[in-house]
């Protein structure tokens, strides 16, 4: 049986046969796996928010990619710029995996203090509503706010997973979320990080799923 295997590569290869390559490299890399209209941003309490104009918070999609290295998410909105309020930019975004029992969140917060990323893993999250508990990892997590993409990733080493339930490739991931919200208030003398109390903006998810190590328009730790 070995010959045999090894005597047809080898016929395949003399006839020229091109195309010849790992399904993956064929196949096209997920992308967009969650998306949602814009134009939806509000602001105010959940039991009556108030349309508001908000490009750099309103979410039109969200992928997550992984690699033996990095888990990296990227939130798409509508126009990241900053500077352009009255007020100072007091932002956050946050986007949610579930990889098998155990739901991920990565946070890129932007706001007084400065840049700031963590990861944590909820409980009591139910895949709809903005309420959950969070245990945070404490491992560092790198932001890229891109303008020129309108792009806000967010990295993790994948190995700093590995105590809460972790990451493996080839692990189907499910419940893709994202989320964006206003900062009201900023704790940086105690935390030493942007933080407070938030109100969301705007939220989108999906069905769909990713394979973690499968290619994706979002490069692992970029």
């Amino acid at each position: 049986m070995r010959r045999l295997v090894v005597g047809i590569v080898v016929a395949a290869s003399a006839l020229g046969v091109s195309g010849v390559a790992p399904l993956h490299a064929a196949t096209r890399p997920a992308c967009d796996l969650v998306t949602d209209k814009p134009g939806d941003t509000t602001a105010g309490p959940p039991q009556a928010p108030v349309p508001t104009n908000e490009p750099s918070l309103d979410i039109v999609s969200a992928d997550v990619s992984v690699n033996a290295k990095w888990v990296t998410t990227a939130i798409r909105v509508k126009k990241l710029a900053f500077g352009e309020g009255v007020a100072p930019d007091m932002w956050r975004w946050s986007a949610i995996f579930a990889a098998g029992s155990t739901t991920y969140v990565l946070d890129a917060r932007w706001g007084q203090g400065g840049l700031y990323g963590k990861a944590g893993v909820l409980a009591g999250y139910d895949g709809q509503s903005p309420s959950w508990f969070e245990s945070e990892i404490a491992a560092n997590v790198r932001v890229t706010l891109d303008e020129q993409r309108n792009e806000i990733r967010a990295t993790i080493a994948r190995s700093a997973l590995a105590g809460s339930g972790g990451v493996a490739l080839g692990q189907r991931l499910t419940t893709l979320r994202a989320y964006s919200w206003h900062e009201h208030t900023a704790y940086v003398s105690v935390f030493a990080r942007p933080g407070g109390e938030y109100d969301i903006a705007d939220w989108a998810s999906s069905s769909k799923t990713y394979v973690a190590g499968a290619r994706s328009c979002v490069k692992p730790g970029s």
